[in-house]
């Protein structure tokens, strides 16, 4: 069985770095489903029925998002890299995140009757939703990988 070291310096660095990437994506991501949701409530052409494809889309971002903020948080004051439920967690986020967008993207270009301001806006929050994904998903393989290496065998 490993015992897990105390964190060195460039190992808390690294878990800085992820808490850091892993935060960025986890807040645009609550921005931008939150706003999503502001949007399906306002909006007066929906009827009660209208809302609810726009409102379970929203929540199946929004609830793990916030599962993941709240282990970032025990991570951080724990000066560790996330558990590794927690992280499997953030991948699936961020591949479900890269799906969605990806074709909600390609979507809005090729059939929208929308303005080129709506088209522009939303391309880019695809672009920058991958782009944080990918970061912080790589960002926590590289928090996890040097976290790992710390583990030692218990002496004799």
């Amino acid at each position: 069985m490993a015992i897990s070291a105390p964190p060195t310096p460039p190992q808390q660095a690294r878990t800085r770095r992820a808490a850091l990437a892993v935060g960025t994506f986890l807040l645009w991501t609550l921005f931008v489903w939150g706003g999503r949701i502001r949007n399906a409530l306002g909006d007066p052409e929906l009827d009660d029925g209208g809302r609810t494809g726009p409102l379970l889309l929203s929540v199946s971002f929004v609830v793990p998002s916030v599962v993941l903020v709240v282990a970032v948080i025990v991570a951080q004051r724990r000066r560790r890299s996330l558990a590794p439920a927690a992280s499997a967690l953030l991948r699936v986020l961020v591949a479900w995140t890269t799906v969605l967008w990806l074709f909600r993207a390609g979507d809005i270009v090729l059939t929208s009757d929308e303005g080129v301001a709506f088209v522009v806006v939303h391309v880019v929050l695809a672009v920058v939703s991958i782009a944080l994904g990918a970061w912080a998903v790589a960002e926590d393989r590289r928090a996890r990988s040097g976290a790992a290496s710390a583990a030692v065998a218990p002496s004799r």
